[in-house]
């Protein structure tokens, strides 16, 4: 028997779990006068990325790269700009 060792791009459907904050705009300056605060962009931190249906699902999380989940996270924040999410 032979091996063949060959590295293919596959694109297949994820569910991911992550955490969500939706940011805050700037403000320039408090109602008493007081300096206001920087605006903070969104953010998201993927916490698991799943493969499969029901209780077929797999937690593929510890397979993807650094760069995998960054790009996961980006584009997240690209597709759904608008979500809700809890002010810290």
């Amino acid at each position: 028997m032979s091996t063949y060792t060959r590295t293919m791009n596959v694109q297949i459907e994820v569910e991911v779990e992550m955490d969500y904050y939706r940011g805050c705009e700037m403000r320039m300056y408090m109602r008493n006068g007081d300096p206001g605060y920087p605006a903070e962009p969104p953010e998201a931190e993927v916490q698991k990325v799943f493969i499969g249906l029901n209780d077929q699902r797999r937690d593929i999380s510890d397979l993807l790269s650094p760069d995998e989940i960054s790009d996961l996270e980006d584009q997240f924040l690209e597709d759904e700009p608008e979500l809700d999410g809890p002010d810290y």
